[in-house]
């Protein structure tokens, strides 16, 4: 009888394991693909893999996403792709039941994507423009772009909205923003945004602002009253006194000289941080913002070892803070840079 329980425990078990797995298609440099999806009816998560294929054919991607429709029930799919620029299948709104939809590429623009009225969640790693592809989106509650030109207004029309991440180099935030009357978490970490709109304090929702490695500063924005419950974190990683932004590129000179790792701000408060270089910890935990004299020679050395192999291999610094805020709420701040001349 036990081990009847245990079989019926164990398989259960698998079958939930199993409902987080991707079934894969993968897209070789000759833009030919196939699938493992014969393995099991109707998958409901697909990623279209395109790491390999560099000369990418739009028409494979069409013909990919037929299959996908006559084939599998997806609800959510995953597409990366290698190469500097992809432009998404115009049929992809033929995929009706896509919950979730995610795209790990730099996107000049989006097809219509106004069938697609059961999306729920959209991540995009580079996005240039967006204009009315999902106004009609209406059930989206999660959008996240790492990178976009700017905080477009359209983005304001989707009214169920509770997550908002956006990232890139814009530094105005639409006075629409107020249409987003569910949003509970706006992230707007490394863009160049100083203040924040009047209107933001409409949205009675609102409960989490990241503004975190921005231009904002509290004390010039006196004038905002955000509701009680919201809680609105800024400041800036520095490594000694430079300002850290995702992916910058620091010389090896700036980290032989590197004395301290710090978060530069008044609402947050330092608890420790932690480096590596190349895969290998230089600081595994310390709870001193300045550095110890062994390591900043671990780091020097590192660095010396690059410029002697420099040719070999691209060497990046991850540099990570945890700090703590007014409600003893914990943020971990973590940025990659590269290490060039």
């Amino acid at each position: 009888m036990k081990l009847i329980i245990f079989l019926i425990f164990f398989y259960f078990t698998q079958s939930l394991l199993a409902t987080d797995k991707y079934f894969d298609i993968y897209v070789d440099s000759s833009n030919h693909w196939n699938s493992n999806i014969s393995s099991i009816s109707h998958p409901d998560k697909i990623k279209i893999d395109l790491e390999f294929c560099h000369n990418f054919n739009p028409d494979t991607f069409r013909t990919i996403i037929s299959f996908i429709k006559k084939e599998c029930n997806v609800k959510e799919l995953r597409i990366s792709c290698d190469n500097e620029s992809l432009r998404l299948a115009s049929n992809l709104q033929d995929l009706s039941n896509l919950e979730v939809l995610i795209v790990e590429a730099k996107l000049e623009k989006l097809p219509n994507l106004n069938k697609l009225n059961r999306l729920k969640r959209i991540k995009f790693y580079s996005l240039d423009t967006l204009s009315h592809e999902l106004d009609n989106c209406l059930n989206l509650e999660s959008l996240e772009i790492e990178k976009i030109k700017s905080f477009y207004p359209a983005i304001c029309s989707l009214r169920k909205l509770t997550f908002l991440k956006l990232g890139g180099d814009f530094d105005n935030i639409p006075k629409e923003i107020n249409q987003l009357i569910k949003l509970d978490t706006l992230v707007l970490e490394d863009t160049y945004i100083k203040s924040l709109p009047n209107t933001i304090s409409e949205i009675e929702s609102l409960r989490f602002i990241n503004l975190f490695n921005t231009l904002f500063n509290e004390e010039q924005n006196q004038k905002i009253k955000l509701n009680h419950y919201c809680n609105l974190i800024w400041g800036s990683l520095r490594l000694n006194n430079r300002i850290v932004k995702e992916n910058d590129i620091f010389k090896p000179e700036e980290l032989k000289k590197l004395d301290s790792i710090t978060c530069s701000n008044k609402n947050l408060t330092f608890i420790d941080n932690y480096i590596c270089i190349a895969g290998f910890d230089v600081v595994k935990k310390s709870q001193l913002p300045k550095l110890t004299t062994e390591q900043r020679n671990v780091i020097k050395g590192f660095v010396e070892t690059y410029e002697k192999n420099k040719d070999k291999f691209k060497a990046r610094l991850f540099a990570r803070i945890d700090v703590t805020d007014k409600f003893k709420n914990i943020f971990t701040i973590e940025k990659r840079i590269y290490i060039s001349d």
